[in-house]
């Protein structure tokens, strides 16, 4: 969602208890963050984004977390610009 170009991107996540107990969900949660934190150049300005974590997140890697990040982002903007 584009809201407006004066202020920065925001990313939003979402785990639910599906995915796993607390200390998963947090794992999760540190990665998604991790991986946003590395690829927020990708994000144009004013833009709105939230992450849904699914439950293979909780085995993965933190290199494929940011391999699909870096791979999603663009998407996702060019989708909503």
């Amino acid at each position: 969602m584009v809201t407006g170009t004066d202020r920065p991107a925001r990313v939003g996540l979402t785990v639910t208890r599906k995915v796993g107990n607390s200390v998963v969900r947090n794992r999760c949660k540190r990665l998604l963050r991790e991986a946003v934190r590395q690829h927020w150049r990708l994000l144009p300005t004013g833009m709105d984004v939230v992450l849904h974590a699914r439950y293979g997140l909780a085995t993965a890697q933190a290199r494929e977390v940011e391999r699909e990040i870096a791979r999603m982002l663009p998407k996702a903007a060019q989708r909503l610009s």
